[in-house]
């Protein structure tokens, strides 16, 4: 039993040292004065695969204007939050909370709070951006190195005690876990109803809604027709629904299209074809369930009849 515990603690250490961190850098001028606008940029230390940012309510003295999220193949890598305060003297930007998404693990950072000084109510159209901390030089020190050799020995540690745990012993432990499959239309539904019940449409934030709607329409796909359409590009999707000869194939073509063009070229959309790009995937999803539901049914009408 000590045995185990000693190997449990040290996988913890370990899986500390390779957490998703993230990183913020508040950019604004010199002056502030209202309407001045300033840009919060975050940063992970790793590409994740989605995020969710929990703007406070401080709609008494600060207009958070847009979010932008900023991913390149690999995945989401940060984002830039933009907002501009609308009353002067001291206004307080509170810490708020970012969650990461990573291999369908959530991870929760905390960003800290600010206080601005606002100094005027005129406009500051002169005002120029500029990085508060530049970008800081590591360098390693021994400690550094020595916590590499650590968690090196660590490793080697656990294999060797891994090795020595007896077969007989170790069938004991592992347990077999029923395997649960989701359909992919059920995580499709699931994951709209939570984008309906958000605020990103209520506070205009049009760029992370339809990152949303594109990234489940991909995951829908990828789990119905078993290729990696969300790692794909609306392209590659649209060629490998060819080789499928799936009848809506030009509809999520034209649907990948419209959203890429909202989160890359920043064309902002109505509420109204907003509300039209959900109802087009809630009835899409609808329809795989249909689809779904009707060859499992063939399927155990066949099971029956043998």
């Amino acid at each position: 039993m000590k045995k185990y515990s000693i190997v449990l603690s040290l996988l913890l250490l370990i899986f500390s040292c390779f957490a998703v961190r993230m990183d913020e850098q508040l950019v604004k001028p010199d002056s502030l004065n209202i309407g001045t606008p300033i840009n919060m940029k975050l940063s992970f230390s790793e590409p994740v695969d989605s995020v969710n940012i929990a703007i406070p309510d401080t709609s008494s003295v600060l207009d958070f204007n847009a979010t932008e999220i900023i991913e390149d193949k690999d995945g989401v890598t940060g984002a830039n939050i933009y907002f501009a305060p609308f009353e002067t003297g001291q206004v307080i930007l509170p810490a708020f909370e970012v969650e990461s998404w990573q291999n369908e693990i959530p991870e929760i950072h905390n960003t800290r709070q600010y206080t601005l000084l606002v100094q005027s109510v005129l406009p500051d159209s002169g005002a120029v951006l500029r990085d508060i901390d530049g970008p800081v030089k590591v360098n390693l020190t021994v400690f550094d190195y020595l916590l590499i050799i650590v968690v090196i020995a660590a490793i080697v540690l656990i294999i060797w005690l891994l090795t020595k745990i007896p077969k007989k012993e170790y069938k004991k432990v592992v347990r077999e876990k029923p395997i649960i499959v989701i359909p992919a239309w059920e995580t499709a539904l699931s994951a709209l109803k939570e984008l309906k019940d958000s605020d990103l449409l209520k506070n205009g934030n049009f760029l992370e809604y339809y990152f949303e709607l594109s990234l489940i329409l991909r995951k829908l796909i990828e789990g119905f027709y078993n290729f990696n359409a969300a790692e794909m590009t609306t392209y590659e999707i649209n060629e490998a629904l060819a080789e499928l000869k799936v009848e809506e194939r030009l509809e999520i073509k034209a649907y990948l299209q419209s959203c890429d063009m909202i989160k890359y070229a920043k064309q902002m959309p109505s509420m109204e074809d907003a509300d039209k790009a959900y109802s087009w995937l809630y009835q899409y999803a609808e329809q795989i369930k249909k689809i779904d539901l009707e060859r499992k049914a063939a399927l155990e009408k066949e099971k029956q009849n043998a």
